[in-house]
């Protein structure tokens, strides 16, 4: 069985794929944070699709699920989150000279970059599965979330979601690129919520399908308390919102309130994989908040 390191290699013919020259490389102040992560194939699924990763020395935390009914949709997660993390740990390790930031200048050229990884993860799943049969079809969503400094820095692809939890409300942070998302903000009120289901499985936006792709990106400033919630459309699909809150706003231990939410999507029938983050960042304190940029 093909791993996504030998996929990637493949398709490269052995050489890994070039990182562009930017000027966005920078040393950045690593946030720290507590953070639990699980996964499960769910009742339905013959196998998981999905991948997740947590990278403390990066401030990093991923989730991607490799779509269902497509070839090799598990490579094409795995390698999502390599490239991304490997993206980023070389331009930690770029000795390039960099100029000083302020605490503004520096999230926004930050969560650039982060697009940038995010971008360069797509074109090698486009590459692979252009140039390996077996790869042929994949793809997979995406969404990343940064620690910096007081930071939050969010890049998503697909209908992966990202939520925080502040004050004991849920906000969800990123908007899925779908095509029931799509239908829904075009006719708000008047939109039929039945056509909106039945088609909720189609995205309009993922990695590998095509060349080049956009990515969302968005800036928060964390407070004290926040909890933050990355996870696949196999949890918020089939739990509903309140219910995600209260564990949430219950949680002390971030494993056994990972466990379950995981628990709550299998009891509801798990017809997809099930995947999620939490990650509770240490020290943060401030209230600014930058809207998101499509």
């Amino acid at each position: 069985m093909l791993s996504a390191a030998d996929i990637h290699n493949e398709s490269n013919g052995g050489r890994s794929v070039a990182r562009e020259d930017t000027a966005i490389s920078q040393v950045r102040t690593i946030a720290p944070f507590d953070a639990a992560g699980a996964t499960h194939a769910g009742q339905l699924r013959a196998k998981n699709e999905d991948r997740f990763a947590i990278a403390s020395d990066l401030g990093l935390c991923i989730v991607a699920d490799g779509l269902g009914g497509q070839a090799a949709g598990e490579v094409a997660a795995q390698l999502a989150i390599d490239d991304v993390a490997t993206y980023l740990r070389e331009a930690d390790a770029d000795p390039t000279p960099q100029e000083e930031e302020d605490e503004d200048t520096a999230p926004r050229l930050t969560i650039g970059f982060l697009a940038l990884a995010v971008q360069h993860a797509n074109k090698a799943i486009h590459l692979a599965a252009r140039n390996v049969a077996a790869c042929n079809g994949m793809g997979t969503t995406i969404a990343a979330v940064l620690f910096v400094g007081a930071f939050a820095l969010l890049a998503h692809v697909g209908d992966s979601r990202v939520y925080r939890l502040r004050g004991g409300k849920l906000q969800r942070l990123t908007e899925d690129h779908s095509w029931a998302e799509e239908y829904l903000r075009m006719h708000g009120s008047g939109a039929d919520l039945n056509i909106a289901r039945a088609r909720s499985h189609l995205l309009t936006r993922c990695l590998g399908s095509n060349a080049d792709v956009r990515v969302s990106v968005r800036v928060e400033r964390s407070e004290h308390g926040d909890l933050y919630l990355l996870c696949t459309d196999g949890l918020w699909n089939v739990v509903e919102g309140e219910a995600i809150a209260q564990v949430l706003s219950e949680a002390g231990d971030l494993k056994h309130a990972m466990n379950r939410l995981i628990d709550l999507a299998n009891a509801a029938g798990g017809p997809d994989n099930i995947t999620a983050i939490l990650v509770r960042p240490i020290g943060a304190g401030a209230d600014e908040t930058h809207e998101p940029q499509a």
